[in-house]
């Protein structure tokens, strides 16, 4: 498993597992004792493309949602490089 930090704080893990990418909320106390070790995010390669889970039925993700999306996407596309910039005129 891979320790994913956001804001430099260790809060989920990764795994990749047969094409199943999983974003688990680590076991530290900063989740609830509920929460801890559980899954977070579940994405499967099916070779077509990714099975988005039961709540991408719904016409918008939460807060929470849309972060645990965010970081799966990233490890699953890390080959690519992306940065946000300002348009700058030469």
């Amino acid at each position: 498993m891979k320790m994913i930090i956001v804001n430099n704080e260790y809060e989920y893990d990764y795994e990749e597992t047969n094409g199943v990418h999983t974003l688990y909320y680590n076991n530290a106390e900063c989740w609830q004792s509920n929460v801890r070790g559980t899954i977070a995010l579940s994405l499967m390669d099916n070779g077509n493309g990714l099975a988005l889970p039961s709540f991408c039925a719904k016409k918008q993700l939460n807060y929470s949602e849309s972060i645990h999306m965010t970081i799966l996407l990233k490890l699953i596309n890390a080959e690519y490089k992306f940065e946000i910039a300002t348009k700058i005129n030469f």
